[in-house]
């Protein structure tokens, strides 16, 4: 199975039900399936095709997940890059060694985005979200454009063996180095984790952590799509008041996030504030994730004590897709990251 086939079952079986839900919009499933043909029309038109590279400089959102999908449906591959690298040369060099034909970010990374573009001579196109043609640059178009073309593309083959995603280490070694994720690295990872956790179709996630970043895009993007559930998505973790309201008002259960954020909730939820956490905001959740650093078992202790939610611990890396292990839900130990997912095997050296 490759992604396309994840996204064309789940819509088939849930065409009118939400995917997608944010502070000013919405997505069904049948509406994003549709939002990527033709966003993958317009690609083509462009002249993207099978094995190019475009970079996605965003934060979350539902033309994030589009701008991904479309690409995976020409046999392209999308370059999730780190909105929070300023250095104009830092993005080049990522822009460069991958060979982009294009980008698509947004208004607020403009600036050091157009200083990347300008120099790595393999961008042929800027797309942006959220301006429109008037005011862009020669070589720049709004994202939007692309749906004017309709979902007619050339039929493309697409195997589960094909590079879905690039993903860019942090380079702090070297120079950072893209990983190459095959199509099937994805969804056998999203299966293994939906089955060692026992996610439900009824399960609502909540996407804070960046969709760049292969903990988030596995876990908080591709689980929901495969399971045909609904995503709370927020563009960043601060404020953190959007999305709180958020996750009372679609009932969020599945709480995924870094050990920082665990322990500022655990430190910051007391008294009257605390009540209020645990029995609006977090009164749906039954079950928060952990990964991409260790977590403190004192953390642990004070944020299920706190919200009475518990932390079931996970250990990954990028070239993983990213889960590897994780600690059980029916058989959690603290400190632990758990024995390791279907198709993963694992040597300590």
């Amino acid at each position: 199975m490759n992604l396309n086939d994840l996204l064309d079952q789940s819509a088939a079986a849930n065409s009118g039900a939400l995917a997608f839900v944010s502070q000013n919009s919405s997505i069904t499933y049948g509406e994003l399936r549709r939002a990527v043909l033709e966003t993958a029309g317009g690609f083509a038109k462009r002249g993207v095709g099978p094995g190019h590279c475009v970079a996605i400089i965003h934060r979350n959102s539902q033309d994030f997940v589009i701008a991904y999908l479309a690409l995976n449906r020409l046999g392209a591959i999308g370059v999730p890059i780190n909105f929070m690298i300023q250095k104009a040369e830092e993005l080049a060099y990522m822009l460069k060694d991958c060979g982009a034909v294009g980008v698509v970010s947004q208004k607020e990374f403009l600036k050091g985005v157009r200083a990347a573009v300008a120099l790595a001579p393999t961008v042929k196109t800027l797309w942006v979200t959220d301006v429109p043609d008037s005011e862009l640059k020669k070589g720049e178009e709004w994202f939007s454009r692309l749906r004017q073309f309709g979902d007619s593309f050339p039929a493309r083959t697409v195997s589960e063996s094909d590079v879905a995603a690039i993903l860019y280490t942090s380079g702090t070694t070297g120079s950072p180095k893209g990983v190459m994720l095959t199509h099937r690295n994805l969804v056998t990872n999203a299966d293994a984790a939906i089955k060692v956790m026992r996610l439900k179709k009824s399960d609502v996630g909540l996407c804070i952590l960046p969709m760049f970043h292969s903990f988030a895009w596995t876990g908080c993007v591709l689980v929901p799509l495969r399971l045909g559930t609904k995503a709370v998505i927020s563009p960043a973790i601060t404020p953190a008041k959007p999305w709180l309201k958020l996750m009372a008002s679609h009932g969020v259960t599945l709480f995924a996030a870094v050990p920082q954020l665990y322990a500022v909730l655990a430190k910051e939820v007391t008294g009257l504030k605390g009540l209020v956490m645990r029995y609006w905001f977090f009164r749906k959740v039954r079950l928060a994730i952990s990964g991409a650093a260790p977590l403190s078992p004192t953390v642990q202790k004070a944020f299920e004590k706190a919200l009475g939610v518990p932390i079931v611990e996970g250990y990954g890396l990028t070239e993983t897709s990213p889960v590897a292990t994780i600690n059980v839900p029916s058989a959690r130990r603290r400190g632990s990251v758990g024995p390791a997912v279907q198709g993963v095997q694992l040597k300590i050296i």
